[in-house]
Formats: C-alpha cells, sequence, structure tokens
C-alpha cells in the first residue's frame, strides 16, 4: 500500500487483466473470483496495464468503506511536519471508537474528501486545509479574470457571505447551500463571483471538494473566522 492501493483493489484489477467475465461487472471480492473465475475465459492477447482503471477499481474500494475504517488507513500517512504541528497531532485509531468533539471534526474532513480519493497517497494533501489552523493566502489565486472576480467583487461577496452565513443556527449542508444562493441572487452575481472567492479564502486551495460542502464540513466558527483572516488580507 506504499502508494495507497488497497489490496482488495490490486486483487480485483490483476484479475481483470487477462480474464473476462462475461459480464459487464467490474467489482470482484477474492471471494466472488474463487467462485467465478475460469481458465477458459483467460485472454490469449498480452494484457494491457491501464493505470487509470486501477485507479478507479482504487477508488471505488476506497468509497465502500466507513469513514473510521478510512481514517485509519489515513492516520500512517499523516506523519508529517505539517500535521505534527496541527491540534489533530494526537489522535490515535482508538479516538473513533468513541470520538470527541475534535475527532468527530477529523471524521467529518475524511468523509468529505472521500468520493475525491483515488488513493490513499493522496489524503495528506486534500485533508491539509481543513486541519492547518490558517489556509494560506494567495491573492493572484483568490481573483480569477475568467469569472470576473477582481478585489472589490471578491471583498463584497466574502463580506456578504459571512453576514447571511452568520444568521444560521443549524450548518447543514441544505441550508448552506440555500443561503448562499440567496446571497448570490440578492447581489446580482454569477456562482462563481461569490462561490469561487469563497472556496479560495477557505481553503488555500485551486482544487478541493465545493464550497458548500467545505463550509458545512468546516462549521460555523471555523468558516467565519476564515472569511476574516482572507478579508483582512484583502485591505
Amino acid at each position: 500500500m506504499i502508494k495507497g492501493y488497497l489490496k482488495e483493489a490490486i486483487i480485483n484489477f490483476i484479475a481483470l487483466l487477462g480474464w473476462n467475465p462475461g459480464t459487464t461487472e467490474e467489482f470482484f471480492s477474492l471471494e466472488d473470483l474463487i467462485k467465478k473465475f475460469s481458465i477458459e475465459r483467460v485472454q490469449k492477447a498480452g494484457a494491457v496495464f491501464n493505470l487509470e482503471k486501477l485507479d478507479w477499481l482504487n477508488g471505488h474500494y476506497l468509497r465502500s468503506k466507513t469513514p473510521e475504517d478510512l481514517a485509519k488507513l489515513i492516520l500512517p500517512r499523516l506523519q508529517t511536519k505539517w500535521f505534527e504541528e496541527t491540534a489533530f497531532a494526537d489522535i490515535e485509531e482508538k479516538n473513533f471508537d468513541d470520538p470527541d468533539e475534535k475527532t468527530i471534526y477529523f471524521l467529518k474532513a475524511v468523509k468529505t474528501i472521500q468520493t475525491r480519493l483515488k488513493t490513499l497517497a493522496e489524503a495528506p494533501d486534500m485533508l491539509k486545509f481543513f486541519l492547518i489552523e490558517e489556509p494560506p493566502f494567495d491573492l493572484a489565486l483568490l481573483l480569477n479574470e475568467k469569472m470576473k472576480v477582481d478585489k472589490e467583487t471578491a471583498t463584497k461577496a466574502l463580506e456578504e457571505s459571512k453576514k447571511d452565513l452568520a444568521t444560521l443556527t443549524e450548518f447543514t449542508l441544505q441550508q448552506v447551500q440555500e443561503t448562499l444562493t440567496g446571497t448570490i441572487k440578492r447581489l446580482g452575481l454569477k456562482n462563481g463571483q461569490v462561490l469561487w472567492p469563497l472556496r479560495v479564502a477557505l481553503t488555500g486551495e485551486q482544487y478541493s471538494p465545493g464550497t458548500f460542502e467545505v463550509i458545512e464540513s468546516l462549521g460555523k466558527e471555523r468558516t467565519m473566522k476564515r472569511i476574516d483572516l482572507c478579508l483582512d488580507k484583502l485591505q
């Protein structure tokens, strides 16, 4: 698993390299293969190693894990300098059975990136913005000419989004989405003119889960704090 591939994905992938099940079925456990494999369906032509197919299969098996089981697989890969400097450095596997508030947040972050993961090796970079205290500020990334996000637009989008999000008593995905959809409509802006600067302010990343998912996962306190930090740097 050095490169982040699960053994069940590798077994599934290798089986399909030279064997055709005779159906459109793609996913086979070891038990399935024992029952269904036949030498007659092994192809004579040379097998083609398709890394994209392996990534796809591995992503399927990663998504099938519970957040707790996936977190146990990810945790050993987080032994990095930046992680050791976070408030989450003392989380251990045993915490997942009876999670405290900090562990619940960690598991929520894992669940949020789960649908995007292709290998476990990607997890530390995807989780980083959730776990560090303050995301990096990149003005060039925050402003986006293609989406027509200049400094004035970004500032207005952040200020008004914060104002509307502050009214929420429950920070559910549905409420966050409905609230920000209302913000966009009220300001007369396009989706990207609000959601892009908001997502970059919260993550410091060009690529991440969607803005609504990020906000719901970060929670109200972290979201408000990160918007304020970005607004301070925009002054």
